[in-house]
């Protein structure tokens, strides 16, 4: 039975990741707190195997908490699960070694997938953890990472072969630096429709987004080839 805390301030999907986690078996939620603050407070006394972050909160927000984390060699896995999509932040918590980044909203497909993931290196630490490792042991566990990326099942209302289509034009276009706007036109789709691809390859660490404050009007976003 693996403990874990839950780190948001919005209530209901605080709630939502708590129903998912208990879906997904062998987890005990052993609090939940609105900031990291109050969180940070609880891992004075407590120990648990997983955190699941928002980045957005008061007091204490999810990277100042998990970086905090990681300076204080707290081994606690983090999942971060957030509707913060800026290419920096991303970056940041992967370089802070989460297990996961999940952009809202997000289906039970995808948490469940970050789940997997986090149990399956759990449970090769645990059976490990006496021993020197391989290189061989090392890689079975590096490559079934890799092969579960690689499988997950894309976010809830995108489609595979759309993803393709934006993600191949970007490919063929790797030096321009385009808007929404300018995709839609592009490819035939709607602006909102391709906002959320561009987000999910920015999760995916495949596209960089600038803002362009100097527009004159309303700050545009401007999307990249990484």
């Amino acid at each position: 039975m693996y403990k874990a805390i839950i780190v948001d301030d919005n209530a209901p999907v605080a709630e939502i990741n708590r129903e998912y986690l208990m879906k997904c078996g062998e987890f005990e939620v052993t609090a939940m707190f609105k900031d990291g603050f109050e969180a940070m407070e609880y891992l004075k006394n407590n120990s648990v195997d997983l955190a699941i972050l928002d980045v957005y909160m008061p007091k204490m927000d999810g990277m100042q908490m998990l970086h905090k984390l990681r300076a204080l060699h707290n081994p606690v896995s983090v999942i971060m699960i957030t509707a913060a999509n800026d290419l920096m932040v991303i970056e940041s918590s992967l370089n802070s070694g989460i297990i996961d980044y999940i952009i809202k909203p997000f289906s039970f497909e995808r948490f469940s997938s970050a789940i997997e993931k986090f149990k399956k290196r759990a449970g090769f630490m645990k059976e490990n953890k006496a021993e020197r490792l391989t290189q061989t042991k090392l890689d079975k566990l590096l490559e079934s990472h890799i092969e579960a990326s690689e499988n997950e099942p894309l976010e809830k209302g995108l489609n595979k072969k759309t993803l393709e289509t934006v993600y191949t034009w970007l490919t063929e276009h790797p030096k321009d630096r385009v808007t929404c706007e300018n995709l839609s036109g592009q490819l035939k789709l709607s602006k909102v429709t391709i906002r959320r691809y561009m987000n999910y390859l920015i999760g995916e660490g495949k596209v960089q987004s600038t803002v362009d404050y100097e527009t004159g009007g309303r700050p545009s976003i401007i999307y990249q080839l990484k």
